[in-house]
């Protein structure tokens, strides 16, 4: 016959159990020297509110947050990486000159040099760019291809090498190319592209301009020769027919505070300091 404390306890019993069934609250066990008859010891329950979790609404805002912070990151390197109408033109202005062919490259490129262990070391980072030299100038006699690697952000040189018939140009994948270079053909260069869709327009154009045997440095095939004609006498210009400057547009400016952006700067231009 059960006694009256004994169906207390099991009356409070299960109304605990059937209120926390539908409540979220937390609970752990402790043992409990009221509750003697029970053969689990009683629950002590904590309130799911005193332990501070976010709410929907909150959890949502910290996630925001989060995103938005590293799409800021990735946009500002983005930005940083993107070779904009602006780098183009800054190169082609840096490289144009009389009778002379500028392309440059959507993007930007990490240029390695193979080792003796066929591993690659990686050299530079720069924007890609075909120089082609049709000659017959005083400062460019020679036609030939130049493939030349220009700094972002100044248009600087970085590199530059001869293309001709043993450069071997290819791409092993459509973002990594390869050649050799013209002082030593045993010795091979690479070029790792930030963008396929770039990688692949410059090899069909630097293609292009190999296809004529004179950028090359190769004999085509026999032409006539054609009776020059005769040349006017050069007469040169009076210094009163000169005009002024004018259609000017600056296009490269670098100061010191550019030293840390710059590797040209860092690697070519002195600090200024004097030692002892």
């Amino acid at each position: 016959m059960p006694t009256s404390k004994s169906r207390s306890v099991t009356n409070l019993a299960a109304a605990q159990a059937a209120q926390y069934a539908s409540t979220p609250h937390l609970f752990v066990f402790q043992s409990s020297d009221d509750a003697p008859a029970l053969s689990k010891p009683s629950p002590i329950y904590q309130s799911a509110t005193d332990v501070r979790r976010p709410t929907g609404q909150q959890a949502a805002q910290i996630i925001t947050e989060k995103y938005d912070s590293y799409r800021n990151l990735a946009r500002e390197e983005e930005q940083a990486l993107a070779v904009r109408e602006a780098d183009i033109a800054q190169v082609e202005s840096f490289f144009a000159g009389h009778r002379t062919q500028v392309i440059v490259c959507r993007a930007l490129a990490n240029m390695y040099l193979s080792s003796e262990s066929n591993s690659w070391e990686l050299k530079y980072t720069g924007i890609p760019t075909l120089v082609l030299d049709c000659g017959d100038t005083r400062s460019r006699g020679r036609r030939q291809i130049q493939l030349v690697l220009a700094e972002k952000g100044s248009g600087f040189m970085l590199w530059r090498d001869v293309v001709d018939n043993l450069s071997s140009y290819s791409a092993p994948e459509p973002s990594f190319h390869t050649m050799h270079l013209s002082t030593d053909h045993r010795q091979r260069v690479g070029f790792s592209f930030d963008d396929t869709a770039a990688a692949k327009a410059f090899q069909a154009q630097l293609e292009t301009l190999c296809a004529d045997p004179e950028n090359i440095a190769l004999s085509g095939p026999a032409q006539k020769k054609r009776r020059k004609k005769k040349v006017e006498r050069y007469v040169r210009p009076r210094k009163e027919d000169i005009s002024q400057p004018c259609c000017f547009q600056h296009v490269t400016s670098v100061g010191v505070g550019d030293r840390e952006r710059l590797y040209t700067l860092q690697s070519l231009v002195g600090t200024g300091e004097k030692t002892a």
